[in-house]
């Protein structure tokens, strides 16, 4: 639960620094992050919902 968390808080940070939900979502695919379903990946609109 903490992982998410502070994926979450990092998510939000980006956004603050004008990072788009594209650009985070390919950050986190890239890092390897997995999405709260542990399968697939990380989709701009999975990433603004998540902010939200």
């Amino acid at each position: 639960m903490r992982k998410r968390a502070e994926t979450i808080e990092k998510m939000k940070e980006l956004r603050e620094k004008g990072y788009s939900y594209w650009k985070i979502s390919e950050i986190l695919n890239t890092l390897k992050v997995p999405p709260k379903t542990k399968k697939g990946r990380w989709h701009a609109r999975t990433v603004q919902n998540v902010t939200a």
